[in-house]
């Protein structure tokens, strides 16, 4: 597995391929401005308003980037805007997790028909998750010649699935183990 109890005590950590992972991403880091329409920026400044207000994501100091990475919007069929990170170049740079995806027995186990209040929401799931404060810095963007960056886990990291799925496969036992032994 992939040490649950650590990830979930100190925070997801990015894990590099090897040294010189970091080092390239360090010595290649390209700022990357903001630059699209009127509608799409004052829409942008909104999400990250409450993004910044909810904790997501944090200002951080120039002297603290390692890598920036790109955001923008895409418009969905409903109208609303999606805020889209582009990791691609850090996702090369990240080991690849192997993990044991739990299946549907699993979690018709866990949720079974006398499980009652065992609802979530999955869109912000992720926003429960700490990045490690050695990953934050790998993390960042700007956005009106300001420096962000995300304390809680992004979609789009290469690890970001696979820390999901743990973190709420071993969150459902969790509850399924403290409403038994209160039984």
């Amino acid at each position: 597995m992939i040490g649950k109890d650590e990830y979930i005590i100190y925070g997801f950590d990015l894990r590099f391929n090897d040294d010189n992972s970091q080092q390239s991403l360090e010595e290649n880091k390209t700022f990357i401005p903001f630059r699209r329409t009127l509608e799409e920026k004052q829409a942008y400044q909104k999400m990250l308003k409450n993004e910044l207000e909810v904790g997501i994501v944090i200002q951080i100091r120039q002297d603290k980037v390692k890598w920036y990475t790109c955001n923008f919007l895409i418009m969905k069929p409903s109208g609303t805007w999606r805020k889209i990170l582009d990791v691609s170049k850090l996702n090369k740079e990240i080991e690849k997790l192997y993990f044991k995806m739990h299946g549907l027995e699993d979690v018709q186990y866990l949720a079974n028909q006398t499980d009652y209040g065992i609802s979530g929401d999955l869109k912000s799931a992720l926003h429960h998750i700490k990045v490690s404060p050695n990953s934050i810095s790998y993390q960042v963007f700007n956005f009106n010649n300001n420096n962000y960056a995300y304390k809680v886990m992004p979609f789009g990291t290469e690890h970001s699935p696979t820390f999901l799925a743990e973190a709420i496969y071993t969150t459902f036992m969790h509850i399924k183990y403290i409403s038994k032994s209160k039984s």
